[in-house]
């Protein structure tokens, strides 16, 4: 499985994810689950096991299971080109059971100059979430 460092994530992605994993309601001063701030939808997609491969069979995430998908941000603002994800499992009253997330990075392939196709061409897991 492709990974990515903790070191070559931006500083507000970074603790985005490290807001997810703290299962804290904003970000960086924005709302996590707000469409206004962070959140861009959810994902129904496997990627746990094999990202890119399981996207593009459009294998769907087991019961139980839940993805929201979420956008990067770079010094302009909105990077059209990069998603955070997050995989979990839900408990039996509803709670994400935060030791069953997994968190990645994705990057669209690029389309026309300037634009992004609805495709991914890297689906990386973020394995050293905390590690300089």
């Amino acid at each position: 499985m492709s990974t990515v460092k903790w070191s070559q994530i931006g500083t507000l992605n970074k603790q985005l994810v490290l807001d997810l994993v703290a299962n804290n309601v904003r970000s960086s001063g924005y709302l996590i689950d707000d469409t206004n701030g962070w959140l861009h939808g959810s994902f129904e997609y496997d990627i746990r096991a094999y990202p890119l491969k399981s996207y593009s069979d459009k294998k769907k995430l087991p019961l139980g299971w839940y993805g929201t998908k979420y956008y990067c941000y770079n010094q302009q603002g909105i990077d059209m080109k990069k998603r955070i994800v997050m995989i979990f499992e839900k408990d039996d009253t509803g709670v994400r059971k935060s030791s069953t997330a997994k968190y990645f990075r994705m990057t669209h392939t690029e389309g026309k100059p300037g634009a992004y196709t609805n495709d991914y061409q890297a689906i990386d897991e973020i394995t050293d979430i905390g590690v300089s």
